[in-house]
């Protein structure tokens, strides 16, 4: 087995040294193949190819840094997406994904720059969770579930994942929890101690805190349901990368549009996700709050809108493999979309939906789907 660790900053991530100790400790008995992957931007310290090797020497992991002048040359044959992906941004996260399904990576998790190790055997915690065929199955007669709902706050608020649609934000309570065999698990979103991964009016209106998470496992989300999951914390069997592209066209909203898309396409073949170990302490970078508020409030809106197109798109018989599944979707709801109402969200919706095309062509290029 080959997984890949990912990840794209524009700080020093010396915080790979704890992933590092925590693999060398762990995985000494499987033994598998595991790999760093780091996708520099243009204010990525230099020092960052220093510490890239002195992760080899001291825990024999292969890391690799893709410095500026790596990705220009690596994306010379990918031509469509070197045009595509803007520098200083955290999509450059795409150009890691990428590699890491070129080396032949069976899993891929990605994680930011300020998600620190918090539960001890990070790898396996994700992986165990991605090859079990059993589990803990939230299932309810509603549409929608608050993950978020398993996270214990300081001051005992309720709170939502970024990007949970602002129209569906209601108490779940009529749920239960049932243990169901011969499941597929193909992604597994770690959630966060610490500040987690809220909006913006959040942060601004009402700060939460997570001190602890309330299962010793992660939970399974039935098909039915639906629920965003980020890019942080997340692994992923690389077979469904088609479907889970970071689009430079909705803003900080890149992996919440992704991970739509994804579910969409996982609840074609009977695949699930499954929420919440291992858990990161999130020290959040410095951000300018009201300018992360700017960066999401359209595609907020964009959001509900999509959303209903998106839960009325079929697939058909013929979207047999998870590249096609993704290929059709896009299609589809190229031509659905323009029954929007309102111009700039049928603008904005159709730059998202053919960035998705330039990742189509990028992954059809590797012969690898």
């Amino acid at each position: 087995m080959k997984i890949a660790l990912i990840t794209t900053t524009i700080n020093y991530p010396e915080l790979l040294v704890e992933y590092a100790k925590d693999i060398k400790k762990f995985n000494k008995e499987r033994k598998n193949e595991i790999i760093f992957i780091i996708a520099g931007d243009k204010k990525t310290p230099s020092k960052t190819i220093n510490l890239c090797s002195v992760i080899e020497k001291s825990y024999a992991i292969k890391t690799l840094y893709l410095s500026v002048l790596d990705q220009n040359k690596y994306l010379k044959n990918y031509k469509h997406l070197k045009k595509y992906l803007k520098w200083n941004s955290v999509q450059r996260r795409n150009v890691a994904i990428l590699k890491a399904l070129e080396l032949k990576s069976d899993y891929i998790i990605t994680i930011d720059d300020d998600n620190y190790l918090y539960d001890k055997n990070f790898i396996y915690n994700h992986i165990n969770t991605l090859e079990k065929k059993s589990g803990k199955v939230i299932v309810s007669k509603e549409k929608w579930f608050n993950v978020c709902l398993f996270l214990k706050e300081r001051k005992k608020q309720i709170f939502y994942h970024r990007g949970f649609p602002v129209s569906e934000r209601k108490v779940n309570s009529n749920y239960k929890i049932i243990n169901k065999k011969n499941l597929t698990v193909v992604v597994n979103a770690g959630l966060w101690i610490g500040d987690p991964d809220v909006d913006a009016v959040t942060r601004l209106s009402n700060p939460v805190e997570s001190t602890d998470y309330k299962f010793r496992t992660s939970f399974i989300l039935d098909l039915n349901l639906w629920s965003p999951f980020n890019s942080q914390n997340t692994a992923f069997s690389s077979v469904i990368a088609p479907c889970y592209f970071l689009s430079s066209d909705v803003g900080r909203m890149d992996d919440i549009y992704a991970s739509y898309v994804t579910l969409k396409i996982l609840k074609h073949f009977n695949y699930y996700v499954s929420y919440g170990r291992p858990l990161v302490k999130q020290n959040r970078n410095n951000h300018n709050i009201w300018r992360d508020l700017d960066l999401e409030r359209i595609h907020h809106e964009n959001l509900e809108n999509f959303l209903l197109i998106l839960d009325k798109t079929k697939l058909s018989k013929g979207a047999n493999t998870i590249f096609l599944a993704t290929k059709e979707l896009i299609f589809k709801l190229k031509m659905h979309h323009k029954k929007l109402k309102r111009q700039n969200q049928k603008i904005e919706i159709s730059k998202f939906l053919n960035s998705y095309t330039v990742w189509l062509k990028t992954l059809k290029q590797t012969e690898l789907f």
